[in-house]
């Protein structure tokens, strides 16, 4: 009930339904006569979606989170070795970043979405470069289904070649990823790990592994800043783009997550 009650909130506190919500309060207010309160919320309401939907706007949101793990964007030395203090994990752990539910490419059965993809791309890689053994961190949030970390083994083991020593997959979200995963590298004897999520994610998920007492060596990867390009910022940073309005919403989703798993955790 918490997941379903989360998720319809979302729904309205974040883009497109943030949109939505205010433009419909805008035309209400128009409606009942409050012109200049329909003026100002409609004026906003544009504002607001035009500048979260361009990767000027989704670099600004994602700036506080991704600002901490800037020098952790490139993990190996030329050599292509772990550099210090990274060189210290003792494992991997890569998280889920969602589903694809129904693949009719795949005969209609569960995949991994484009991100979960990525991480567990980068996982690959480090995991390659350092012979460290891996853990696929997610569950079933809703419906009777295999857990995301059983996909992801899947996914790991036929697009990589490579096998997850561990499958975590009874964790619901950030905080029970931490959790239960914290639980399996104990028993394991294994305190320090690499930690492979998206870049905006890093903060709220490393806080959550460090509060179960695990150290963690952020492996960040997918930053917003900097894209689409690594020069200064030109007109088409400024211009909507679907792909940024995409990744202003999983950053804005990201600051208000940080807020609510500080009261709620």
């Amino acid at each position: 009930m918490e997941q379903l009650l989360l998720a319809i909130i979302k729904a309205f506190i974040l883009p497109p339904g943030l949109w939505a919500a205010a433009t419909a309060l805008g035309l209400l207010c128009l409606w009942r006569g409050r012109l200049r309160l329909a003026r100002a919320t409609l004026a906003l309401t544009i504002i607001g979606a035009w500048c979260l939907s361009t990767w000027a706007g989704a670099a600004w949101v994602a700036l506080p989170l991704e600002r901490p793990f800037i020098d952790h964007a490139r993990l190996l030395d030329t050599r292509g070795a772990l550099r210090a203090p990274f060189s210290e994990a003792e494992a991997i752990v890569v998280l889920g970043g969602g589903r694809d539910q129904n693949a009719t490419e795949y005969g209609g059965a569960d995949s991994v979405k484009a991100g979960t993809l990525m991480r567990l791309r980068y996982g690959a890689y480090l995991a390659r470069a350092t012979g460290l053994p891996l853990l696929v961190s997610g569950g079933v949030v809703r419906g009777d289904r295999p857990s995301e970390a059983a996909l992801m083994a899947e996914a790991l083991e036929n697009s990589f070649g490579l096998t997850a020593r561990w499958v975590e997959g009874a964790s619901k979200n950030t905080a029970e990823n931490a959790m239960r995963s914290a639980e399996v590298l104990r028993a394991a004897g294994i305190t320090r790990v690499l930690l492979v999520t998206h870049a905006n994610h890093m903060l709220r998920a490393s806080r959550q592994f460090a509060a179960q007492g695990i150290d963690v060596l952020p492996a960040p990867m997918r930053f917003i800043n900097g894209m689409p390009s690594s020069g200064g910022p030109d007109v088409g940073d400024f211009l909507p783009n679907s792909e940024a309005a995409a990744l202003a919403r999983n950053a804005l989703h990201e600051r208000i997550g940080l807020i609510w798993y500080r009261l709620r955790y």
